[in-house]
């Protein structure tokens, strides 16, 4: 994955341009906590308020994965997880590096 520094503040800028659903987020975020899931390097994708949703329109699929041009990130197929509820999410740490990026199943 990649991980400019611009990804700090594309990431401040989405969590204040929403904060209705940023509130929320860690309710709505509760199943990726208790599903246990694992990072591509097999650490935990969440901690308290790390996930975010994304609208469907900010989320771009190229041949090579998904594009999030908000974060100036490329996530590779191979390192996206299943969504549960159908939404895009994206998981950092607070040093702005990608825990994780789910994404719906196909025809969802």
């Amino acid at each position: 994955m990649r991980e400019p520094a611009t990804a700090a503040v594309a990431l401040a800028t989405v969590l204040i341009a929403l904060p209705a659903p940023a509130a929320r987020a860690h309710d709505d975020y509760d199943w990726i906590r208790r599903g246990g899931h694992l990072s591509a390097d097999g650490k935990p994708c969440c901690g308290k308020d790390d996930c975010t949703p994304l609208a469907p329109q900010r989320v771009k699929q190229t041949p090579e994965g998904y594009s999030l041009p908000d974060f100036r990130l490329m996530v590779p197929y191979a390192e996206t997880l299943r969504s549960e509820d159908g939404r895009y999410w994206l998981c950092m740490t607070h040093s702005t590096r990608v825990r994780c990026f789910f994404a719906p199943p196909p025809g969802m």
